[in-house]
Protein backbone atom coordinates (compact mmCIF):
# COMPACT_ATOMS: atom_id res chain seq x y z
CA UNK A 1 0.00 0.00 0.00
CA UNK A 2 1.36 3.39 -1.10
CA UNK A 3 0.00 6.19 0.70
CA UNK A 4 0.57 10.28 -0.04
CA UNK A 5 0.39 13.76 1.07
CA UNK A 6 0.29 16.57 -0.76
CA UNK A 7 2.27 19.96 0.54
CA UNK A 8 3.05 23.34 -0.39
CA UNK A 9 6.82 24.47 -0.02
CA UNK A 10 7.41 28.37 -1.05
CA UNK A 11 4.59 27.75 -4.27
CA UNK A 12 5.43 24.29 -5.56
CA UNK A 13 3.83 21.23 -4.66
CA UNK A 14 4.87 18.72 -2.90
CA UNK A 15 3.61 14.74 -3.60
CA UNK A 16 5.25 13.19 -0.56
CA UNK A 17 5.79 9.51 -0.48
CA UNK A 18 7.31 7.32 2.55
CA UNK A 19 10.72 7.94 2.23
CA UNK A 20 10.01 9.76 -1.20
CA UNK A 21 9.57 12.93 -2.23
CA UNK A 22 8.67 14.49 -5.45
CA UNK A 23 8.96 18.16 -6.06
CA UNK A 24 6.37 19.69 -8.84
CA UNK A 25 5.54 23.10 -10.82
CA UNK A 26 5.05 24.83 -14.09
CA UNK A 27 8.89 25.92 -13.60
CA UNK A 28 11.53 23.60 -14.94
CA UNK A 29 13.14 21.77 -11.88
CA UNK A 30 16.07 19.57 -11.04
CA UNK A 31 14.67 15.83 -11.89
CA UNK A 32 16.29 14.60 -8.40
CA UNK A 33 17.03 16.47 -5.25
CA UNK A 34 16.83 16.35 -1.67
CA UNK A 35 14.91 17.54 0.35
CA UNK A 36 14.97 18.57 4.34
CA UNK A 37 11.67 18.64 5.83
CA UNK A 38 12.75 20.10 8.97
CA UNK A 39 14.19 23.30 7.82
CA UNK A 40 10.50 24.16 5.63
CA UNK A 41 7.22 25.70 6.93
CA UNK A 42 5.00 23.37 5.31
CA UNK A 43 1.10 23.98 4.44
CA UNK A 44 -0.72 20.30 4.54
CA UNK A 45 -3.13 20.53 1.24
CA UNK A 46 -5.02 17.23 1.83
CA UNK A 47 -4.65 14.34 4.07
CA UNK A 48 -2.55 10.92 3.98
CA UNK A 49 -4.24 9.19 0.70
CA UNK A 50 -4.27 5.62 0.18
CA UNK A 51 -3.03 4.59 -3.52
CA UNK A 52 -4.27 0.85 -4.61
CA UNK A 53 -0.64 -0.27 -5.93
CA UNK A 54 1.30 -3.34 -5.51
CA UNK A 55 2.98 -3.24 -2.17
CA UNK A 56 6.07 -4.45 -3.89
CA UNK A 57 6.60 -1.64 -6.07
CA UNK A 58 9.24 0.50 -6.76
CA UNK A 59 8.97 4.08 -7.42
CA UNK A 60 10.93 6.67 -8.72
CA UNK A 61 10.39 9.98 -10.61
CA UNK A 62 11.68 11.24 -14.25
CA UNK A 63 10.30 14.99 -14.35
CA UNK A 64 6.70 15.21 -13.71
CA UNK A 65 6.22 11.77 -14.05
CA UNK A 66 6.30 8.32 -11.76
CA UNK A 67 8.22 5.23 -12.85
CA UNK A 68 7.04 2.00 -11.58
CA UNK A 69 9.01 -0.82 -11.86
CA UNK A 70 6.92 -4.02 -11.36
CA UNK A 71 7.75 -6.83 -8.97
CA UNK A 72 4.85 -8.53 -9.49
CA UNK A 73 1.84 -8.91 -12.16
CA UNK A 74 -0.09 -5.65 -11.47
CA UNK A 75 -3.63 -5.88 -12.79
CA UNK A 76 -5.83 -2.44 -12.80
CA UNK A 77 -8.11 -0.84 -14.66
CA UNK A 78 -8.60 -3.73 -16.47
CA UNK A 79 -5.23 -3.55 -18.12
CA UNK A 80 -2.80 -6.79 -16.49
CA UNK A 81 1.29 -5.06 -16.51
CA UNK A 82 3.23 -8.19 -15.93
CA UNK A 83 5.94 -8.62 -13.63
CA UNK A 84 9.36 -6.72 -14.24
CA UNK A 85 7.63 -3.73 -16.52
CA UNK A 86 8.62 -0.05 -16.05
CA UNK A 87 6.02 1.85 -16.58
CA UNK A 88 5.62 5.82 -16.67
CA UNK A 89 2.62 8.14 -15.44
CA UNK A 90 2.14 11.82 -15.11
CA UNK A 91 1.89 12.39 -11.29
CA UNK A 92 -1.14 14.65 -11.80
CA UNK A 93 -2.88 11.15 -13.79
CA UNK A 94 -1.62 9.03 -11.40
CA UNK A 95 -3.02 10.92 -7.83
CA UNK A 96 -6.45 11.51 -9.82
CA UNK A 97 -6.55 7.70 -10.49
CA UNK A 98 -6.52 7.61 -14.47
CA UNK A 99 -4.56 4.63 -14.92
CA UNK A 100 -5.32 4.61 -18.44
CA UNK A 101 -2.73 7.50 -18.99
CA UNK A 102 0.10 5.07 -17.97
CA UNK A 103 2.87 4.45 -20.61
CA UNK A 104 4.71 0.94 -20.88
CA UNK A 105 8.43 1.47 -21.40
CA UNK A 106 9.67 -2.12 -21.06
CA UNK A 107 7.90 -5.20 -20.62
CA UNK A 108 9.70 -8.37 -20.34
CA UNK A 109 9.66 -11.26 -22.10
CA UNK A 110 11.33 -15.20 -21.97
CA UNK A 111 14.68 -13.97 -23.01
CA UNK A 112 14.66 -10.05 -21.94
CA UNK A 113 15.07 -8.28 -18.73
CA UNK A 114 15.74 -4.94 -17.22
CA UNK A 115 18.32 -4.76 -15.46
CA UNK A 116 18.80 -0.81 -15.00
CA UNK A 117 17.50 2.23 -16.11
CA UNK A 118 19.28 5.81 -16.18
CA UNK A 119 17.98 9.51 -16.96
CA UNK A 120 19.59 12.36 -17.79
CA UNK A 121 18.04 15.91 -18.47
CA UNK A 122 15.81 14.59 -21.41
CA UNK A 123 16.37 10.93 -22.31
CA UNK A 124 15.53 7.53 -20.35
CA UNK A 125 18.66 4.74 -21.39
CA UNK A 126 16.98 1.60 -20.46
CA UNK A 127 20.04 -1.09 -20.10
CA UNK A 128 18.37 -4.37 -20.73
CA UNK A 129 19.64 -8.05 -20.87
CA UNK A 130 18.56 -9.92 -23.92
CA UNK A 131 19.60 -13.53 -24.41
CA UNK A 132 22.52 -12.55 -21.85
CA UNK A 133 24.15 -9.68 -23.97
CA UNK A 134 23.33 -6.13 -23.16
CA UNK A 135 20.52 -3.85 -25.41
CA UNK A 136 20.01 -0.44 -24.84
CA UNK A 137 17.09 0.95 -24.70
CA UNK A 138 16.71 4.97 -25.75
CA UNK A 139 13.67 6.60 -24.73
CA UNK A 140 12.78 10.93 -24.96
CA UNK A 141 10.51 12.84 -22.48
CA UNK A 142 9.29 15.98 -24.65
CA UNK A 143 6.43 18.12 -24.20
CA UNK A 144 4.95 15.08 -21.57
CA UNK A 145 5.30 12.27 -24.13
CA UNK A 146 7.21 9.62 -24.32
CA UNK A 147 8.88 8.83 -27.75
CA UNK A 148 11.25 5.42 -28.37
CA UNK A 149 14.06 6.22 -30.16
CA UNK A 150 15.00 2.91 -31.14
CA UNK A 151 18.00 0.52 -29.19
CA UNK A 152 21.28 -0.59 -29.99
CA UNK A 153 22.65 -4.36 -29.01
CA UNK A 154 25.81 -4.11 -30.87
CA UNK A 155 27.98 -4.51 -27.44
CA UNK A 156 27.67 -9.01 -26.91
CA UNK A 157 28.46 -9.95 -23.67
CA UNK A 158 30.43 -6.65 -22.66
CA UNK A 159 29.15 -5.29 -19.25
CA UNK A 160 27.40 -1.61 -19.72
CA UNK A 161 26.96 0.82 -16.61
CA UNK A 162 25.58 4.02 -17.14
CA UNK A 163 25.68 7.50 -15.11
CA UNK A 164 24.47 10.86 -15.79
CA UNK A 165 26.92 13.38 -16.10
CA UNK A 166 24.38 16.22 -14.31
CA UNK A 167 20.66 15.20 -15.28
CA UNK A 168 19.66 18.54 -14.16
CA UNK A 169 21.06 20.31 -16.41
CA UNK A 170 22.31 18.31 -19.83
CA UNK A 171 22.32 15.01 -21.46
CA UNK A 172 25.39 13.88 -21.10
CA UNK A 173 26.34 10.27 -19.76
CA UNK A 174 29.40 8.65 -18.39
CA UNK A 175 29.21 5.05 -20.04
CA UNK A 176 31.61 2.35 -18.57
CA UNK A 177 31.77 -0.93 -20.46
CA UNK A 178 33.98 -3.98 -19.26
CA UNK A 179 34.09 -7.78 -20.39
CA UNK A 180 36.61 -10.47 -21.01
CA UNK A 181 38.27 -9.31 -23.81
CA UNK A 182 38.15 -5.78 -23.38
CA UNK A 183 39.48 -3.71 -20.27
CA UNK A 184 37.28 -1.26 -18.36
CA UNK A 185 36.63 1.82 -20.53
CA UNK A 186 35.19 4.88 -19.64
CA UNK A 187 33.26 7.24 -22.46
CA UNK A 188 31.49 10.67 -22.46
CA UNK A 189 28.43 10.31 -23.92
CA UNK A 190 25.88 13.30 -25.16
Amino acid sequence: TLYALCLRVSGYSIRVVPTRFFLYSTRVLPTRFSLCLNALKLHVLSAWRKLDVPEDIKVSTFKDSFMFELRSDWTVGGQVYNQGSLLAIPCDKFFAGDMAAAVVLFSPSSCQSLEDKTGTLSFLVLSVLEDVKTKLMFWEYKEGTWQSLGSFSGLGMESVSLQAVDSDANDELWVTIQGYTRPTSLYLSS
